[in-house]
């Protein structure tokens, strides 16, 4: 009888920790995911900085012109540019890893890196 009060002590014990390892998990990962998280701006085929993603209007002004980027809430578009076509403001909004909004008057590249796991898939591979 003694040895069966033992077992089932150590069953509890394993699936206590397992309940607080499931629970915790989310949590942990969430760290993780936001790293790593940031716009990344190129001009002229050079990185020109790194901007996080907080909510902010952020102003470029280069030799070859000037942008301004909004960040609302992850995406990211670009409300002003002083170039003739303004197609990068004719883009619209970028949310997904990879997406880019590009003016080549201005020579610039606007990229969103996420470093997230488990979103959206490209493929699948069977």
């Amino acid at each position: 009888m003694n040895k069966f009060r033992v077992d089932i002590i150590v069953v509890i014990s394993i699936l206590i920790i397992a309940v607080l390892a499931y629970i915790s998990y989310p949590y942990i990962i969430k760290e993780d995911q936001s790293f790593g998280e940031y716009l990344e701006v190129s001009i002229n085929g050079e990185i020109y900085n790194h901007y996080p993603l907080d909510n902010d209007i952020i102003c470029i002004s280069t030799e070859y012109g000037s942008n301004t980027i909004e960040i609302l809430d992850g995406q990211i578009r670009v409300v002003a540019a002083d170039c003739k076509d303004i197609l990068c403001m004719n883009r619209g909004y970028i949310s997904k890893n990879g997406q880019q909004i590009v003016c080549l008057p201005h020579r610039m590249v606007i990229k969103l890196v996420l470093n997230k796991e488990g979103g959206a898939y490209d493929s699948i591979a069977y």
